[in-house]
């Protein structure tokens, strides 16, 4: 039962927060400052990279 739950641990702390994020960002949103950046993309990268290295 211990490795089950070890198993379930990794993949809980893997995609419960993508799938908050992917909640966040889904959604249709009138104003979103992030949308109007010019290096949306490279941000967003290097604020999930930092995430994940956190």
């Amino acid at each position: 039962m211990n490795e089950v739950m070890k198993v379930l641990t990794v993949f809980a702390s893997i995609f419960i927060p993508l799938t908050f994020l992917a909640g966040i960002y889904g959604m249709n949103f009138e104003y979103m400052p992030e949308l109007k950046w010019k290096w949306l993309i490279q941000s967003f990268g290097w604020y999930l990279l930092l995430f994940l290295l956190y």
